[in-house]
């Protein structure tokens, strides 16, 4: 069956004397309009005679923003109360179990579903089902949005800023006295890298960052304050030279900033990555 605007369904094509996989095929159509968590539209189904069985797609499954896979739960629960909806309208009988098969997680329920007299429902929630619209995505790239994460990477970066001049003191009295303050700056691009990795890790959640592009902003804000701040603090608060500063980034000279500026970059995509996930 092809459909190709799947939003026009016409109900007076539904097979009432079709064999029942052919009207289950047609309920699907309704199902498949749920909404779900940013339009991932995770499920999948399996049609046996009178029983539907509903899985949910773990490849569609946003593991980074929904590590415990609850708005995939909520996105396929919306997706069998359209079923069950349609269903009604049509006047089938069904029956639901739940998470049906303990050895697959993703199996979320099987429905059978018989003729008889259905459960009566007030008949404007399957009208609606094809008129619905989605109002998640221009909510989350609207200016309240793009300012939460704004302003939290703004925070974010303060609370780095404090943990490498930490940093840089301590590197001072420990590293400096031994390996000499060029080959200590060296070595300081490396742990200052992992502390801001860390960091990244513990906090990209709150900063509400989620798609590559959100995550790349945080760290080009990230970027473009720190090598702001490491010049302007290095020039105007210590008395470094201009020679001085710009030879920590002379990669041809020893000098290993870009690099660190460059993890400083990646660290909210790579943080996000490292999010552990619940199977």
């Amino acid at each position: 069956m092809t459909i190709a605007d799947p939003w026009k369904i016409d109900e007076t094509h539904y097979p009432a004397s079709g064999s029942m996989p052919d009207r289950l095929r047609f309920l699907l159509q309704y199902a498949v309009l749920a909404p779900s968590s940013h339009n991932t539209q995770p499920w999948k189904f399996r049609i046996d005679g009178n029983r539907i069985d509903i899985f949910m797609d773990d490849e569609r499954w946003l593991k980074v923003c929904d590590d415990d896979q609850r708005e995939l739960h909520i996105s396929v629960g919306c997706c069998l109360e359209n079923l069950l909806v349609a269903a009604d309208h049509f006047g089938l009988r069904h029956q639901v179990e739940y998470l049906p098969d303990s050895c697959n997680a993703m199996h979320a329920a099987t429905m059978e579903l018989r003729d008889g007299t259905a459960t009566e429902r007030d008949s404007r929630l399957f009208q609606m089902i094809p008129v619905r619209y989605w109002l998640s995505k221009m909510a989350e790239q609207g200016p309240d949005y793009r300012n939460q994460i704004a302003i939290r990477s703004l925070a974010i970066w303060l609370l780095i800023i404090c943990a490498e001049i930490i940093h840089g003191i301590l590197r001072a009295i420990v590293l400096v006295p031994f390996v000499g303050e060029f080959r200590s700056n060296q070595i300081g691009v490396f742990t200052g890298s992992a502390i801001i990795l860390a960091i990244a890790y513990f906090t990209i959640r709150w900063i509400g960052a989620k798609r590559p592009n959100e995550l790349l902003l945080v760290g080009l804000i990230w970027l473009v304050l720190t090598v702001a701040f490491e010049v302007m603090f290095g020039r105007f608060v210590v008395g470094l030279s201009w020679e001085r500063i710009a030879s920590d980034y002379n990669v041809l000279n020893g000098g290993l900033m870009p690099l660190g500026l460059l993890v400083l970059f990646f660290s909210p995509m790579v943080a996000s990555k490292m999010l552990p996930h619940r199977k």
